[in-house]
């Protein structure tokens, strides 16, 4: 016996599914392993603290507030991003080593499920090389994973985005 499903059925499929889509952390949890000064303590994600060259729609919406073509062509020239430490306790510094011609960024945290919960997505400034900040994680779960995602830009030109993720300690 044949089976033949309405268009609104598969659509409402495919839907629910991609509602359900979830951060893939990688391997052994996906963080860089890092100290309060940032040298490697263990493992490292190579994924993380970097450019990623396309992202899918759950990620595109956390920023869809800024105008951009976000995967579109990114200008470089962002370098030596880092968060430490890297598992957290409380607090952490992001630090970026050189920030080409971005004049401001912008950045979100979400849960396993792309659920944010902490976000900035505003005219930070940054301008020529090694800017940090202080973020407070205390509100976060301990022993949880996290993603930050961040975006670079200049008015309404894209320099870079990536993401990295931070593991909360016990």
């Amino acid at each position: 016996m044949k089976r033949f499903y309405s268009l609104p059925v598969l659509f409402l499929s495919a839907t629910l599914l991609s509602a359900c889509e979830k951060v893939n952390f990688g391997d052994d949890g996906g963080i860089t392993e890092v100290d309060n000064q940032g040298r490697s303590t263990g493992h490292v994600d190579k994924s993380d603290w970097g450019s990623d060259a396309t992202w899918k729609k759950p990620e595109l919406d956390l920023f869809k507030s800024l105008d951009l073509d976000l995967n579109g062509t990114q200008q470089g020239g962002v370098r030596n991003i880092a968060l430490y430490p890297n598992p957290v306790a409380t607090q952490a510094a992001f630090r970026i080593g050189q920030t080409g011609s971005a004049t401001q960024f912008a950045w979100v945290v979400v849960d396993r499920k792309y659920k944010v919960v902490m976000n900035f997505v505003k005219d930070v400034r940054v301008s020529g090389n090694v800017s940090e900040y202080i973020f407070d994680f205390s509100s976060l779960k301990k022993g949880e994973t996290y993603r930050m995602y961040y975006v670079f830009y200049t008015g309404t030109n894209l320099v870079s985005k990536g993401h990295g993720d931070i593991k909360m300690l016990d």
